[in-house]
């Protein structure tokens, strides 16, 4: 039971906004760039068919798309890139709660690195990222040739509000192991006491037990879902600076963005 409010005379007062045709947005973490440089990068590196505006209140920026093909372009990214931070992307309508949307999972290339050059596979390449997260898309692997790259690679759909999954151990011969990283590309904050993206070591709220804790019950989730755990010596860190699956320059930090093309986001060649 509850008062019914009568809307105001100036209900409209936002109706330059379209917002059935925009796409809204939060950052991974806290400290996300203005809507200025938003702004900017989106005037200097994105490729569209018309203009897109950004808007922001609160942690919340919406990509206001002027035509429609470039919304349809902005919803199959899912995720892109300012100033190092990522910032998942979702579908917005007029009557849509923000604080109802589910931000926590983003879309990101994943490379393996430290295989040997035989398990440079399909096969291997499936059974490995399946630990990562939900797999969008391979890069394609011909049968019978090694890759371009002497690693791995995948686009994930990797849920970051959980900690990182850093790497796995592989079987090569008999009883031997070896340890393989797992390297996000996109991921330039990250702490390596918790293991989430968003923010720095140095910045983590969490005390180290209890980042410990966190991360000892996910990969007691992992062996309940039947699989083996290995635990590596005890002072070796778990998390490096192998998470960070790009180089910190300013074109992997600001991911350029074709919403012109008809299927799936380009993504960003190492070394291009």
């Amino acid at each position: 039971m509850g008062i019914l409010v009568t809307p105001p005379p100036n209900y409209n007062a936002l109706s330059h906004i379209n917002f059935n045709n925009s796409v809204i947005g939060v950052f991974v973490g806290p400290n996300p760039p203005s809507a200025t440089y938003v702004q900017h990068i989106i005037n200097q590196r994105w490729v569209s068919r018309g203009h897109v505006r950004v808007h922001r209140t609160g942690d919340y920026f919406l990509f206001e798309c002027l035509v429609q093909s470039d919304l349809e372009g902005l919803l199959r990214q899912y995720s892109t890139v300012f100033d190092g931070r990522i910032i998942n992307l979702r579908r917005y309508g007029a009557n849509l709660i923000p604080q109802q949307i589910n931000f926590s999972t983003a879309r990101l290339w994943v490379r393996v690195y430290g295989l040997p050059l035989q398990f440079l596979t399909e096969a291997w390449a499936r059974r490995i990222f399946v630990h990562v997260g939900y797999l969008d898309s391979l890069e394609p692997i011909t049968n019978g040739r090694l890759p371009e790259r002497a690693e791995l690679r995948a686009c994930m759909i990797v849920d970051v509000t959980q900690p990182l999954i850093p790497g796995c151990f592989v079987p090569v011969q008999g009883e031997r192991v070896i340890w393989v990283y797992f390297r996000y590309e996109g991921v330039f904050r990250f702490c390596k006491t918790c293991g989430c993206v968003g923010h720095s070591t140095s910045n983590c709220n969490l005390r180290r037990e209890v980042a410990t804790r966190r991360l000892m019950r996910r990969l007691e989730a992992v062996e309940r879902d039947g699989l083996r755990v290995l635990h590596g010596p005890l002072d070796y860190p778990y998390y490096t600076n192998f998470v960070r699956g790009l180089p910190d320059v300013f074109r992997y930090r600001n991911w350029a963005v074709n919403l012109t093309r008809p299927q799936e986001p380009e993504d960003i060649p190492i070394g291009k």
